[in-house]
C-alpha cells in the first residue's frame, strides 16, 4: 500500500525559501514567493531571514532579488545582532555588500551582539578584520565613520594596530584625515560717517 506524503507545513515552506536563498536559486524563490506571498510580506520576518542566509552565504543573485524585487529591508537587525551588510562583509563578499549600499544599507550601524566576539562591531569593522583593503575603501567612500567604537572602545585604525595591520591603519588615517581646521577673520571694517 503506498504511503501517503506528508502535507507540507509553513515551517516546510519557510525552510524550502532560506535554502533556495542559501544555494542561490532564484527561481525557486521566485515560485515559492508567488505561490505564497506571506513569505515576502515586509512584516513578517520570513523575507529579511532569506536575507541574512543569502548574504552570510555570498549568494549575490539571491540578495540581489530578495532585496530589490521583493524590497526586503536591509537594516534589520536579526536576532543574533547582525544585518545584511554585517553578513556580507563578514562573508567577504563586496558585490552583495555594493548592492546593499546601494539599496540603502547603513555602514554605521554596529552589531547589537553579546557573544563577545564581534560586539559592537560596525561594517568597517568587519572589513579590517578580514584585512580587505577594498571593502575598508569601500566603506570609508560611502560615510563610514572611523571613529565609531566597538565594545572594546576601540575605533577603526585603533581596531586594525590591534590586529597588527599598521599598513591598514594608515589607509584608514589617510583617507579620514580632515584638513587642518581654517579660521577665517573677517576683514575690518573702516570706519563710516559718524564714527
Amino acid at each position: 500500500m503506498a504511503k501517503t506524503p506528508r502535507p507540507r507545513t509553513n515551517d516546510d515552506i519557510i525552510d524550502e525559501f532560506k535554502t533556495a536563498a542559501w544555494q542561490d536559486e532564484v527561481d525557486i524563490i521566485n515560485n515559492l514567493a508567488a505561490k505564497h506571498p506571506w513569505l515576502v510580506d515586509p512584516a513578517k520576518p520570513y523575507l529579511v531571514e532569506a536575507l541574512h542566509t543569502a548574504c552570510n552565504a555570498c549568494q549575490q543573485n539571491s540578495a540581489q532579488l530578495l532585496v530589490e524585487k521583493y524590497k526586503a529591508d536591509v537594516n534589520v537587525i536579526s536576532p543574533d545582532g547582525l544585518n545584511a551588510l554585517h553578513e556580507a562583509m563578514n562573508s567577504h563578499d563586496i558585490v552583495t555588500a555594493k548592492m546593499l549600499i546601494r539599496n540603502g544599507a547603513d555602514v554605521n550601524i554596529p552589531t547589537q551582539t553579546t557573544d563577545g566576539f564581534v560586539d559592537g562591531w560596525t561594517p568597517l569593522h568587519f572589513a579590517i578584520s578580514s584585512g580587505d583593503t577594498e571593502m575598508i575603501l569601500l566603506m570609508l567612500k560611502h560615510g563610514a565613520d572611523p571613529k565609531l567604537k566597538e565594545k572594546d572602545g576601540l575605533d577603526a585604525a585603533a581596531f586594525a594596530r590591534r590586529d597588527k595591520r599598521e599598513d591598514l591603519a594608515t589607509i584608514i588615517e589617510k583617507m579620514t584625515a580632515q584638513a587642518p581646521e581654517t579660521r577665517i577673520v573677517p576683514k575690518r571694517k573702516t570706519p563710516g560717517p559718524g564714527l
